[in-house]
């Protein structure tokens, strides 16, 4: 299945970035001209097209996910499709504009439409960039109002990292999902869906969206970036304890299923998994040098010791953060 026309992209002047993110981009731009960005994304990589499957075997009738992941190009990113009798809801919308088309498409030749509605969990470009792809195919896009106040810095600076290497497929604007409350909930046949709203993790702000469908399958929780299977975390912000928390908190909501940002999904072992990861940089950053041989030295144990994580780049973009955060002043 051809992917639709990618959107074109007017760029424009941007005023200065502030000086966190303006560091993030000097860094990312250094790893894309060596071996970051290149070797997660190659050129030749934007020939291939999505991956989409149906993750249980829900009569159409019923409810059922399905999990559209992206071409490497646009970093493996997951969405998810929650499909019922009366159309379905989309969980993050891409960071590819021509991904979020090729998701509609996919939606509308498995007759999984209409399309009701679309949540943006926390503001990173892999959940909001194909915003305006959904929204001009007249589906409504929902954010909390602490996750949208944050992107519009945060598109800035990824702008000025990838958009000139990723044009004519970046959003030409900012994108602007329309706000929603916490606790809203939605019904989908005999499923019930509700969004949670949590504090920093992997962002400064995150939505959570769990899904009940009223049978033995339990809980299932979409959780964005807060949990990634076969890759490392992205680290940028540095909250490891918050994020820690984060976790704490989605395995006190008990869930039977885990839906990531990237990966397969899994269950709680899942979002342990992810913990003992963060705890396991925490450690090494404290008992590490300090600067930047500290933050090779990390680096390298790290992916040394997980050899079968994928995106390496998250995590050496992610530790001058972590690094300042547990040890100021290096």
């Amino acid at each position: 299945m051809k992917a639709r026309q990618s959107l074109v992209t007017e760029t424009g002047s941007m005023p200065a970035l502030r000086p966190a993110l303006l560091a993030f981009v000097l860094v990312l731009g250094a790893c894309a001209s060596s071996q970051g960005v290149e070797s997660l994304a190659t050129p030749e990589s934007r020939a291939l097209e999505g991956r989409f499957t149906w993750l249980d075997d829900a009569p159409r009738s019923g409810v059922r996910v399905g999990r559209y992941t992206s071409k490497p190009w646009g970093f493996r990113t997951n969405s998810f499709v929650i499909a019922g009798p009366e159309g379905s809801y989309l969980v993050d919308a891409q960071f590819l504009p021509s991904a979020a088309a090729e998701l509609l498409e996919i939606v509308e030749a498995e007759g999984a439409g209409p399309v009701r509605g679309a949540f943006v969990l926390h503001p990173n470009p892999d959940k909001f960039n194909g915003t305006a792809v959904l929204q001009a195919a007249g589906v409504e896009v929902w954010t909390s109002e602490a996750v949208g106040a944050e992107i519009p810095e945060v598109f800035e600076a990824r702008t000025a990292a990838f958009g000139p290497r990723y044009a004519p497929d970046w959003p030409s604007q900012t994108p602007a999902p329309a706000p929603i409350e916490a606790g809203a909930r939605f019904e989908l046949g005999d499923a019930q869906l509700e969004l949670h709203e949590l504090g920093p993790g992997c962002g400064a702000a995150h939505l959570v969206l769990s899904l009940e469908r009223g049978d033995e399958r339990g809980r299932e929780l979409f959780v964005g970036d807060l949990a990634a299977e076969g890759t490392h975390l992205w680290l940028e912000l540095g909250h490891l304890d918050a994020w820690r928390t984060r976790l704490a908190e989605l395995e006190a909501m008990a869930p039977a299923r885990v839906h990531p940002g990237r990966g397969d999904s899994g269950t709680v072992a899942l979002l342990r998994a992810n913990d003992a990861y963060l705890a396991e940089v925490r450690e090494r950053v404290l008992a590490a040098s300090e600067g930047e041989a500290g933050r090779a030295e990390v680096f390298e144990a790290l992916v040394a010791a997980h050899p079968e994580l994928r995106y390496a780049v998250f995590l050496n973009l992610g530790l001058p953060a972590v690094q300042a955060a547990l040890r100021p002043g290096n």
